[in-house]
């Protein structure tokens, strides 16, 4: 039987709507011949000053992730859109030819777009003085949480993160924000060494820290319909956090082991749930 969502939320959490900032998702791998460093040194002294001075404010933010858990893609980039067309904008195709040439150093590009969920987005629990709910402590974490559910499954895993997963994180020591968002496109996947090996995400069914095996490269079957390796899952969540210590405190581990979270994520309904750790770049 499934357990019932949380009590009434409490007064630090409030309404925080989408606001049409859409989320440009980049994971990029360099070319083996492209040391990292000069590749990170284009994309910040080029690249990135380049997306946000397109006109017109399309750009309005991007923060820089390199993998804290040994796996690839090692680079993700993420871009908080102003509109959802922004990527189809004629700026920024431009932008995309004149860089073409740095762009085809990276062995392995994939580019994505993901619209937000409206979710009540709670403040930080553990709140110092020097933090007040309209400001955030810096994010030197992230965990990506990307997911894909039996259809009928769907509205209860949205609802459980919405109503319990997301509050029961926000009591955690070290947690600064969540984000939840849904696939609208995939621009592209680029890969120039058909010999690179991605190793790509963890399958994770017992805590959000992920220990599982690695996803197969394989289509799945799952009630008649296909589900390619290639395109990515649906869903998406965003865990900013001040460390990865987070992962050993009490209240993380009551917060990923509560039994509405079991009776979700099982195996009969989730089809494939991926988690990887970033830290700042």
């Amino acid at each position: 039987m499934l357990a019932g969502p949380m009590s009434p939320v409490s007064p630090l959490t409030t309404s925080m709507p989408a606001a049409g900032q859409v989320l440009l998702w980049i994971y990029t791998n360099p070319a083996r011949r492209v040391h990292d460093s000069a590749f990170y040194k284009w994309h910040e002294a080029e690249r990135m000053p380049a997306l946000l001075d397109i006109p017109e404010s399309l750009f309005l933010s991007c923060t820089r992730w390199i993998a804290a858990d040994r796996k690839t893609p090692t680079y993700l980039s993420l871009y908080d859109l102003a509109l959802r067309s922004t990527v189809h904008d004629p700026e920024y195709i431009a932008l995309n030819e004149k860089h073409a040439l740095e762009t085809r150093q990276a062995e392995f590009v994939e580019s994505r777009v993901y619209e937000p969920v409206d979710v009540l987005c709670p403040s930080p629990t553990w709140t110092t003085d020097s933090i007040t709910t309209d400001e955030y402590a810096p994010s030197r974490y992230i965990t990506v949480v990307e997911a894909d559910l039996a259809m009928f499954a769907e509205s209860e895993f949205c609802r459980w993160y919405d109503e319990e997963h997301i509050l029961l994180l926000s009591r955690v020591p070290g947690w600064v924000r969540s984000r939840r968002f849904v696939l609208q496109e995939v621009l592209g996947v680029e890969a120039t060494d058909p010999d690179q090996e991605l190793s790509g995400g963890e399958t994770e069914m017992d805590s959000d820290g992920g220990s599982e095996g690695e996803q197969e490269r394989r289509p799945e079957w799952t009630q008649g319909m296909r589900i390619l390796p290639d395109r990515p899952p649906k869903f998406l969540a965003i865990h900013e956090w001040t460390s990865l210590d987070v992962f050993e405190t009490k209240q993380y581990r009551h917060a990923t082991t509560t039994p509405w979270r079991t009776e979700v994520l099982k195996a009969d309904r989730v089809l494939r749930y991926h988690i990887r750790a970033f830290r700042a770049s």
